[in-house]
């Protein structure tokens, strides 16, 4: 054992000497400093007015670095944040790949073609999760996350409506969606001059948090533009009565003449539900379920910044709705003879230096590869951002092939697993004024790895245990009401991918401390 810790202690100095830099880091320790540390640490410079001019003079590399480094001391672990969703570590491969593809501006389709094929290719597998029944003619576009899937899909849905009533969207035009929705919901709606109809929970059912066919029933019209449905709530993990709602609409249809589509925020429970349940009728099955959006870096395993966009594929898109640019000849400015030489080489290999000439692509060819727009000669263009590095395209696409369906189904049985152990403890925290009555309610469905509570026991130190656990561990929880008409607080956990059946154990020793500590 002295050996080994003599080792790593010339492996470090010599580190120190090849790197004087490192010498001066932070140890990765300090980055779990308590919040009480932290606040002492900086305290001097609390009375400082602090100047945000932009840098005069010029410095090294090295020294611009060590001062973000510094500043960055405080901040939590992001594997012990359970307020985020995001992904905090791929593996080796999957850092490589981005690392390699980071100055790949995607938009730039023409040069970058196999990248926008990559993406396509996708589509169609999510189409194929989702149940499309054509899954080869699944259209979709990846985003910057899930948000901008979401305004575009609202977009999407305000120009369906104006095509099928044969007008101009009038200022009556609205959307349906329960109030426990994201909140992005809301701006898409208000940006887009559509009204955001948010479904409360009646007074008569106090811990509802998702709404169903009755609650649409009450509130649809002929300027709905469409009922937005969520599959694993932000706040707790909760499915809207979607199969519910998909019935009604297809009797509001027949009775009306009016048809509604349904768009799923699948954010959250896209790479959950089809994998640990996949029977559950949500998707491109139900005949009104029209559109989707998916959050990758979420449970599907890629970094912040990565989602996207699904239609089924018998849901057309409005000319309106779409911007094209021709490729006809895509590389048509090229030189022939360039496509072997060193200029051509815009994928070169760094360490083999294997070259990735660049060739001549024509429509046929786009066409073939299954990445061409409905538009003879032109690719479809229904982005709301314009450029972007390819790295979070290729790295969805290094996971799909890696994990395959399987290879999901585990990891997200890994996770509920893990789920179900800290879900086990926080069920079992009973009241000491009210003996036999829980702390805690669960109120999400069982197999999320999202888990969520109600506070049943307003007397428990809820927040002076959860700022402690910050403090003391770094693990970050977040509480919070529900809504202003809702007065319901809920506490939830996000157990990612990457936090394991030891962590999850080792996160319950040390909450289980500090309610010992602080609920007698």
């Amino acid at each position: 054992m002295a050996a080994k810790t003599r080792k790593r202690r010339n492996v470090k100095k010599q580190t120190r000497k090849k790197c004087p830099a490192y010498a001066q880091l932070p140890e990765t320790a300090m980055y779990l400093r308590t919040a009480k540390s932290f606040t002492k640490t900086h305290k001097k410079n609390k009375t400082k007015k602090k100047q945000y001019n932009f840098p005069k003079n010029e410095q090294s590399g090295e020294k611009a670095f060590l001062k973000i480094r510094k500043d960055l001391i405080g901040d939590h672990s992001p594997l012990r944040n359970m307020i985020t969703f995001v992904t905090v570590k791929g593996d080796k491969y999957m850092d490589k790949i981005m690392h390699d593809m980071r100055n790949v501006n995607f938009i730039d389709t023409e040069v970058y073609y196999k990248v926008k094929k990559m993406e396509q290719e996708m589509v169609r597998m999510m189409g194929d999760l989702f149940n499309d029944p054509d899954h080869s003619n699944t259209k979709g576009i990846s985003t910057i996350g899930s948000s901008e899937a979401i305004y575009v899909s609202s977009i999407l849905n305000k120009f369906k409506w104006e095509e099928r009533n044969n007008k101009r969207a009038p200022a009556q035009l609205n959307a349906i969606y329960s109030f426990n929705t994201h909140v992005n919901w809301d701006k898409a709606t208000r940006w887009n001059y559509i009204k955001g109809i948010k479904v409360l929970p009646l007074p008569n059912q106090p811990g509802t948090y998702v709404f169903g066919a009755k609650e649409v029933k009450d509130r649809i019209n002929k300027f709905t533009t469409c009922v937005i449905c969520t599959l694993g709530t932000t706040r707790t993990g909760q499915n809207d009565k979607i199969r519910e709602i998909n019935d009604f609409l297809v009797e509001y249809h027949k009775k009306t003449g009016v048809f509604v589509p349904i768009h799923i925020d699948a954010a959250i429970g896209g790479f959950i539900t089809p994998f640990l349940k996949p029977e559950l009728m949500w998707d491109f099955r139900l005949p009104h379920v029209k559109s989707a959006n998916v959050s990758f870096h979420k449970f599907g395993g890629t970094y912040a910044g990565m989602g996207m966009c699904v239609v089924k594929s018998d849901y057309t898109l409005p000319n309106k709705f779409r911007f094209s640019f021709n490729v006809e000849k895509t590389a048509a400015s090229l030189d022939k003879g360039m496509k072997q030489t060193k200029s051509a080489n815009f994928l070169a290999d760094p360490h083999t230096h294997e070259s990735h000439a660049l060739t001549k692509i024509d429509k046929d060819t786009m066409r073939r590869e299954g990445i061409g727009g409905d538009f003879d000669g032109a690719m479809d263009d229904w982005y709301i951002n314009f450029s972007k590095p390819a790295s979070q395209i290729v790295s969805a696409y290094y996971l799909f092939n890696k994990l395959g369906f399987e290879g999901y189904k585990k990891r997200m049985e890994k996770c509920l697993i893990s789920a179900k152990y800290v879900s086990k403890y926080i069920n079992s925290i009973m009241s000491i004024k009210n003996p036999g009555q829980q702390v805690f309610t669960q109120v999400n469905e069982p197999y999320y790895p999202e888990i969520a509570f109600k506070i049943e026991d307003t007397e428990f130190p809820l927040q002076e245990v959860l700022s402690t656990l910050q403090d003391r561990n770094g693990w970050t929880v977040p509480a919070y009401n529900m809504d202003p008409s809702v007065p319901d607080i809920v506490m939830r956990f996000v157990i990612k991918p990457n936090l394991t059946l030891s962590e999850a154990k080792t996160f319950v020793k040390e909450l289980r401390k500090i309610v010992e500590e602080l609920h007698r």
